[in-house]
């Protein structure tokens, strides 16, 4: 439940609940805008991308200057927090949920974003940088589904993607009200270099992952990504999370029946379909289906029940924000200390991208489903709150974040992105 200002409303397609595309609904001058900056990332070779990536931190980033250790290294990482909380613990959660969220009106389904930056000291002086991407465009995900593709469209990528630099970050993020989680993290400068090297040999790749959008591409192989798969498997290769790597605990792998998905009758731009295999390969899945027994996308229960089924990977950006959570639980003396104003903010600030986010954990009866645990029928479009006797991923997340902190021994402190309550991580 972002709040957005109405000139910044993200207007979005059903993938974006997961990979963080924004569909902007602006006036024409921010629309140009917007696009200009999409055909220079496009259109540049990898030489003047990476002089863009590489280009300097922006103004939204002059308070953490002043808060950081000057002869430091960090690597960042931002989530903006989703308005729309998903359940991706199984496939059928999710289909609750966006069918709760009303998943025929999908353009008011609105995500967050990640991304990824870096201020590494070099014997040549710092190198400060920051990359996201993004893509799908043309709202090929609806387009598919509303044409018989079923959860194929899921599995499908798009060739419409491409990166984001800091200039460009910092315009998305300039009118937007505090729901942007900040971490930055103090690395060995060979970490640091190594984070920012892997986005080199990403721009420059043969493959050109960077015009490679979606679920299922791997950034680490160079298959192109979603923007919290690219974002937080360039920090996994860099080695930001240690021994521990507490960044797998992100991911979830979900399991649909084979029999929801489909070949639809057309076929959007840049698409790069999934085709399933057996009797469903041919064959149309409707979004919606009166008939009674049919399979539908709307209706029909997707979890995955033959080993045959299609699987699919996925980043789940509640766990990355419950991660930072904890850190600010772990931290709340530290932090409190360092600025109370912010802390307190932080915790109880009014946004509604915050209010469905309750730490501690604990509220919910042991008597209520899995679904009303997730998914609220009420007022507010939905509300969320981890509970680690349910979701046994959210637990790990927990416990991992703890042992990380502790064994890297950080101290917090607070800082601010623009108007966003930020952390920042340092050795003792």
């Amino acid at each position: 439940m972002v709040v957005l200002t109405e000139s910044r409303k993200f207007s979005l397609a059903l993938l974006v609940a997961l990979s963080c595309l924004h569909l902007s609904a602006w006036a024409s001058d921010e629309e140009a805008e917007e696009k200009a900056f999409m055909k220079k990332s496009q259109t540049s070779t990898p030489a003047q991308l990476m002089k863009l990536i590489n280009s300097g931190w922006g103004s939204m980033y002059s308070q953490a200057r002043k808060d950081l250790n000057p002869k430091k290294s960090y690597v960042l990482l931002h989530a903006w927090d989703p308005g729309t909380v998903m359940d991706l613990r199984t496939a059928d959660g999710f289909r609750a949920t966006l069918h709760s969220l009303g998943i025929i009106n999908m353009g008011d389904i609105k995500i967050g974003h990640t991304w990824i930056g870096w201020r590494c000291q070099t014997s040549s002086g710092v190198l400060e940088g920051a990359a996201g991407q993004t893509g799908e465009n043309e709202k090929q995900t609806a387009a598919m589904l509303k044409s018989g593709w079923g959860l194929s469209a899921f599995k499908s990528s798009f060739s419409d993607g491409f990166l984001q630099w800091p200039e460009y970050l910092e315009w998305l993020v300039d009118e937007e009200p505090g729901t942007l989680h900040g971490l930055f993290i103090e690395v060995d400068t060979a970490v640091c270099m190594k984070t920012a090297n892997f986005v080199k040999d990403y721009v420059s790749h043969p493959k050109q992952p960077r015009k490679i959008f979606g679920l299922e591409p791997n950034p680490a192989k160079f298959e192109g990504g979603g923007c919290g798969s690219f974002g937080i498997t360039a920090a996994q290769v860099g080695g930001v999370f240690g021994a521990r790597d507490l960044a797998t605990k992100f991911w979830r792998t979900l399991s649909a029946r084979s029999e929801i998905f489909g070949r639809g009758s057309e076929l959007p731009p840049y698409t790069i379909p999934f085709y399933s295999r057996g009797v469903t390969q041919n064959r149309p899945v409707s979004l919606l289906n009166p008939l009674p027994f049919s399979k539908d996308v709307l209706f029909s229960n997707w979890n995955g029940i033959r080993p045959s089924d299609p699987s699919l990977k996925v980043l789940d950006p509640e766990l990355l924000i419950l991660s930072i959570r904890q850190i600010y639980r772990s931290k709340f003396g530290e932090l409190s200390a360092s600025n109370r104003t912010i802390a307190n903010e932080f915790l109880t600030s009014k946004n509604p991208g915050y209010a469905y986010r309750i730490f501690p954990t604990g509220e919910i009866s042991e008597t209520e489903t899995l679904r009303n645990y997730r998914v609220s029928r009420g007022a507010s479009p939905n509300v969320l709150r981890f509970d680690q006797s349910f979701d046994p991923r959210a637990q790990q997340t927990i416990n991992l974040t703890k042992q990380w902190l502790s064994e890297a021994n950080f101290k917090a402190k607070f800082t601010k992105v623009d108007r966003h309550p930020s952390i920042i991580l340092e050795r003792k």
